[in-house]
């Protein structure tokens, strides 16, 4: 069995009770887990597609200049209302001087598209993409949940984040997840509960324009990708099934 986040669900609680291997994402994860399989830190597998983009080819597609600092907002393919929120909020500021790129989600770009009206120079709102690798290299600066595969990505791609984990998980993983990539100068976590919008208006503006700040953690996020975390479970999974070759005579 694999566990993609911190903190482990009930499921895989139980389910590492009868296993025979269990892997990990993270190393904070293994006093958590019950049990006694061998547990091996792998990473999360990730589709490494992500690392396809071009920045210059990404900007002519969203209409954005390349060389202009640019903050993706996402909230995933179903959008965030409280992510959507900020992005509107940045997008409106009449001295920014950042571009943004929000991808609201399907279900909720009528109502955002409606609000935004006819989009502000330097702001591409877009209700999907099928294509990540793109919109991650057009950004500086991704403002996005917590889910372990987007955490993974963001570290492939080397890109800082500001995380805005989901309230509405198990056990608040998603926040568990994003306090690792914090605490090692990957990524700030904003928290949700109680927020006041100029506030969180604030930190964007902070970090886009702290372009040696971005490098930085851009930098740290790369040090955590695992990029072989596929072939690493698959290889173990392969060496734990193996059954001798019978002996001749």
């Amino acid at each position: 069995m694999h566990e993609a986040n911190v903190v482990p669900g009930l499921a895989n609680q139980l389910c590492a009770r009868v296993s025979d291997l269990v892997l990990l994402t993270y190393e904070r994860t293994r006093g958590r887990m019950p049990g006694g399989a061998p547990k091996h830190l792998v990473g999360v597998p990730i589709n490494l597609a992500i690392l396809d983009g071009d920045r210059r080819t990404a900007a002519t597609k969203y209409g954005l200049d390349p060389h202009r600092t640019t903050v993706l907002f996402v909230g995933g393919a179903r959008g965030a209302e409280r992510i959507n929120e900020l992005a509107l909020a940045c997008a409106k500021l009449p001295d920014r001087d950042f571009q943004v790129l929000h991808l609201c989600g399907r279900r909720y770009h009528p109502q955002v598209s409606a609000k935004l009206g006819e989009p502000p120079e330097g702001v591409c709102l877009r209700d999907y993409e099928d294509r990540m690798a793109d919109a991650y290299a057009m950004a500086d600066l991704v403002v996005c949940r917590a889910g372990s595969s987007t955490l993974g990505e963001l570290a492939a791609v080397g890109k800082a984040g500001l995380l805005v984990p989901s309230p509405n998980v198990t056990e608040n993983h998603q926040e568990e997840n994003a306090r690792g990539l914090e605490e090692v100068g990957a990524a700030e976590v904003l928290v949700e509960h109680g927020w006041d919008i100029t506030g969180a208006v604030s930190r964007v503006v902070r970090l886009a324009g702290d372009e040696e700040g971005l490098t930085r953690m851009g930098a740290a996020a790369k040090g955590q990708a695992r990029l072989d975390a596929a072939e690493r479970a698959a290889d173990l999974v392969e060496r734990m099934v193996q059954v001798p070759a019978p002996v001749a005579g």
